[in-house]
Parts: C-alpha cells; sequence; structure tokens
C-alpha cells in the first residue's frame, strides 16, 4: 500500500485505494455543495422579493407620511381659535349695537308718548272753547 523510496518519503501507491477510502467524504461534499448552490440561488431569488418588498414599503411610508400631513393641517383647522374670537366680538359688538337701538326706541317711543298726550291736550282745550269768541266755557 505505501512506497518506500530510497531517501525515506512515503508515498500512496494506487489512488484507487485512497478515493475508496474518502468516497463518502466525496459524497458528503457534493452534497452538501448541491444543497449550497441551491440555497445561493433561492438567496438570489428571495433578494429580488426583498427589493419588491422594500419598495412596496417606501410607497406606504409616503403615504402614510401625505396622510398624516392632511390630519394635522385638519386637526389645526379645528383647533384653530380665530374665527372662533371673531366671531364673538361680531357677537359683543351686535348685543352693543341692540342695546343701543333699544334706548333709541325708548326715546321715540316716550317723545311719540309726550306728542299724543299734548295733541290730546289741545284736542280737550279745543272742545271747551267757544267757536265764536275763542274763549273757554269752564
Amino acid at each position: 500500500m505505501f512506497d518506500d523510496d530510497d531517501d525515506g518519503v512515503i508515498t500512496f501507491l494506487p489512488r484507487r485505494y485512497v478515493n475508496k477510502q474518502l468516497e463518502n467524504l466525496i459524497n458528503d461534499f457534493r452534497q452538501e455543495h448541491d444543497k449550497l448552490h441551491s440555497k445561493q440561488e433561492q438567496y438570489k431569488a428571495e433578494g429580488g422579493r426583498v427589493t419588491e418588498l422594500t419598495r412596496d414599503l417606501a410607497n406606504l411610508s409616503d403615504e402614510l407620511d401625505t396622510v398624516k400631513t392632511q390630519m394635522d393641517e385638519r386637526g389645526n383647522n379645528m383647533t384653530d381659535q380665530g374665527p372662533l374670537v371673531k366671531i364673538k366680538q361680531a357677537m359683543t359688538r351686535l348685543k352693543a349695537e341692540i342695546a343701543q337701538m333699544e334706548l333709541r326706541i325708548g326715546v321715540v317711543q316716550h317723545t311719540l308718548l309726550g306728542s299724543k298726550i299734548q295733541s290730546k291736550k289741545h284736542m280737550v282745550n279745543d272742545m271747551h272753547r267757544d267757536p265764536v269768541n275763542n274763549e273757554e266755557w269752564i
């Protein structure tokens, strides 16, 4: 099986013997190599899928940001107190104007009532006068 040279170096005689001894290891290596190759192919295929899913995620993230921005704008519009303050100020002005108008109406009613009373006094006085002498009867 071994050949001993003159210089003391041992060499393998038949290669078949070595191949037969290592055949199981070689077969195991080939199987593992084939598994590695199939896993590498699977990795490449899944890498494309990962790229596609990453692109989808980026699109969804953009849409989410857009929706968040819109919701923030709506929320800011709803919590904006400016229009409400303007409405309250307008209501205060209207109440003041209504009070002023009611006062004017009261003054006009008082003046009108005074005029009616004066008119009735004159009418009563005219009824008690003598039409000929223009003197009072009573």
